[in-house]
């Protein structure tokens, strides 16, 4: 009889568990995304780290013992939408304006996919970027733009240079803003879903200016 009551307890205190089980299971779920956030060596490092006190992106390279400053970027940006650490700017405010063919680095389907120009450009030489310039007419040879593009994104992987979307993640995340313009958003017929994320608004050149009064602007 003894035995059968403790049964009988013991049923009823699982069933209490799994009510709280049921009531609390978005919790559960986050918390299990959390610890297998923080499961990876490196992210756990990271957090160890920042525990002690606020580090810019490069010495939290350097401490957690990582070559590559891009990989760090993007373990921030997974903690950050996690909401386990914050980030903020010091520093030179920067906001940047893209037009015309510039666009291309901030439109989805493009970023990723620009070409080195190699007609036309009278900085592109050979066999390195410190060589002879190359002639025009090699230029127009078929898959000579998608050689150097290849060609050009090893060397820039080789110095740790990530690729343009994985760039403008790391530039919005450290503050800066990102803007397009609008008169050529319009000529391209350029929707706001065409756009990566990171693209902040629409301005026209005269609101820009605006918003950079009294501040150094840059042309490239």
């Amino acid at each position: 009889m003894n035995v059968l009551c403790n049964v009988k307890r013991l049923n009823e205190a699982g069933r209490e568990i799994q009510k709280e089980f049921q009531s609390n299971e978005a919790l559960c779920v986050g918390l299990i995304g959390i610890f297998q956030l923080i499961a990876n060596k490196c992210r756990f490092r990271i957090v160890c780290t920042l525990t002690r006190g606020e580090f810019c992106v490069n010495d939290i390279a350097e401490i957690v013992g990582e070559t590559k400053v891009s990989n760090i970027s993007q373990h921030l940006k997974m903690l950050r939408l996690a909401g386990l650490i914050a980030s903020r700017m010091e520093g030179i405010e920067a906001n940047l304006f893209f037009t015309f063919f510039g666009l291309h680095a901030i439109v989805k389907k493009k970023m990723d996919k620009l070409k080195l120009a190699t007609v036309g450009n009278p900085a592109l030489c050979v066999p390195d970027a410190m060589g002879m310039a190359m002639p025009t007419i090699f230029g127009t040879i078929p898959g000579m733009s998608a050689f150097a593009t290849h060609m050009m994104k090893k060397e820039m992987e080789k110095i740790d240079i990530p690729p343009v979307g994985e760039f403008m993640e790391m530039i919005h995340d450290a503050g800066a803003n990102i803007y397009s313009c609008k008169a050529t958003v319009d000529m391209f017929k350029l929707e706001p879903e065409d756009f990566c994320p990171q693209m902040d608004r629409v301005l026209t050149v005269g609101e820009f200016y605006e918003l950079s009064a009294g501040s150094q602007i840059i042309f490239t």
